[in-house]
């Protein structure tokens, strides 16, 4: 079950992360280099905002589903809350804008994209992990990016239409979400959300540290664009371009990892709960997740360092060369966050959201005290520095403190493997030549085929144990 969950919320992921690159690539070619930036702070922006709309609800709904609750009360319970939530801090967030008292054009954009938080309020996601159904999910999430595209490439013709792009992504999340309600009432009876002052309190007290912890987190990855755009003067709107560029491909493997999380995420939440069927081994299974982790992202960040030039230049344009200097810094947090993306699904699963926060909590207080240095000094790449250190330490915190509940095994020869076959990687990377593509394909299959000789000839018995998951 929980592979295929994996499957199908990581093929989605991986399409829609596709669709949605691309997408982003038309606009970084189209819009003029100011306002593309200015709509990277539109959607920081409208990040934000959906996250204080949720403050962590929908974990405690999960909880609640893989424990066994009736999904459709919980269901219901949630959205009334997330509801209720969407609309006062769309409130709150459209009076400070008028308080800033920005040029229309800037501020207009930004309310429309804001307007995505109330169909991502009626999202029945996390509905669908608590349920261990994520097909459906997957579904809607492609649907959405297939959308969004098609809404870009028909309505975003000129340099100045960045209101366009604001609701193609408002409409490709309404879409989203309306079709997720629709598969939920065909299978479990419609819902309404629900107004219950008693289950309110409980999810909120259940979920608020895990809130606090996803804004803080939204923060960290966002907080060295907001930086550059106060501290880099006449620069910063085209450093903000280059800086979202570079890490808009990071997100493409994080949304990876995400699925992975996805689909962990219930399995250990049903085991606690004691509503699992059979009992599940937490070590091996984590010990399996973090090898595949491992095996999958590390060859990404090395290969993204030698050849990030190229990569940034192919995708964006030659315009976006200076971008490759952040590619090749923020391309390591993908080894970070996968390496650590099951520990925190055990903090998740067990009521570890104080953990959880305090984690981010520390990771984004080095990020802004570095960023504050480095960036004024060093401008982007100083930015890109900064935010590693801080994935660094947010990822060794959670770790720790799920590492005795996780209790994997067999990760030194998994790091073992996965160097060496980097490294014949890395070689293959240096030696050739040619077109980018042709190379990545180059250095993917030298890769697989050193990992699978080390998997079958240096740990055969490493290699039957714990398997890729």
């Amino acid at each position: 079950m929980m592979v295929r969950n994996f499957l199908s919320m990581a093929a989605a992921q991986a399409l829609g992360a596709a669709a949605a690159f691309v997408a982003t690539a038309y606009l970084a070619r189209t819009l003029e280099t100011r306002l593309f930036g200015v709509m990277a702070l539109a959607q920081t922006v409208a990040a934000y905002v959906a996250l204080f709309s949720d403050m962590g609800v929908h974990i405690a709904g999960i909880n609640r589903i893989a424990a066994g609750e009736d999904p459709r009360r919980v269901v219901s319970a949630v959205l009334g809350l997330r509801l209720f939530l969407a609309a006062a801090v769309f409130a709150f967030a459209a009076l400070l804008l008028a308080v800033l008292g920005k040029p229309w054009a800037w501020t207009w954009p930004m309310l429309v994209f804001m307007l995505s938080i109330f169909p991502q309020a009626l999202f029945l996601d996390w509905a669908f992990r608590g349920m261990q159904r994520m097909g459906s999910t997957g579904f809607a999430v492609l649907l959405k990016s297939a959308v969004f595209v098609a809404a870009v490439f028909l309505f975003v013709r000129g340099p100045s239409d960045l209101e366009e792009a604001a609701w193609a992504w408002t409409a490709s999340s309404a879409v989203m979400t309306g079709v997720l309600l629709l598969i939920f009432a065909k299978g479990r009876g419609a819902v309404l959300p629900r107004p219950s002052a008693r289950e309110w309190k409980a999810l909120l007290s259940a979920g608020i540290p895990l809130g606090l912890s996803f804004i803080l987190l939204q923060l960290y990855l966002n907080l060295n664009v907001l930086l550059i755009g106060v501290l880099r003067g006449a620069a910063a709107e085209e450093e903000m371009a280059f800086y979202s560029a570079a890490f808009r491909i990071v997100l493409f493997f994080l949304f990876i990892a995400s699925s992975f999380g996805f689909a962990l995420h219930p399995v250990l939440a049903a085991d606690r709960a004691g509503t699992s069927r059979g009992a599940l081994d937490v070590g091996r299974l984590v010990s399996r997740g973090l090898r595949f982790c491992l095996y999958l992202s590390v060859p990404a960040a090395v290969g993204g360092t030698l050849l990030s030039r190229e990569i940034i230049t192919f995708v964006y344009g030659s315009g976006y060369a200076p971008a490759a200097d952040v590619f090749r810094i923020v391309v390591w947090q993908v080894p970070l966050v996968f390496a650590g993306v099951s520990f925190s699904q055990v903090l998740l699963a067990s009521g570890g959201g104080r953990r959880v926060l305090a984690a981010v909590s520390a990771g984004l207080a080095l990020n802004a005290a570095l960023a504050a240095v480095l960036v004024p000094r060093a401008g982007v790449v100083g930015a890109a520095a900064s935010a590693l250190a801080g994935e660094c330490v947010i990822q060794s915190v959670m770790i720790a403190c799920a590492w005795k509940a996780a209790r994997p095994a067999g990760y030194l020869r998994s790091l073992a493997a996965c160097g060496l076959a980097s490294g014949a990687m890395a070689a293959a990377a240096l030696l050739s030549g040619g077109h980018v593509i042709a190379r990545i394909a180059l250095c993917a299959a030298v890769y697989a085929a050193v990992l699978a000789v080390l998997e079958l000839l240096l740990f055969p018995r490493f290699g039957r144990r714990a398997g890729p998951a």
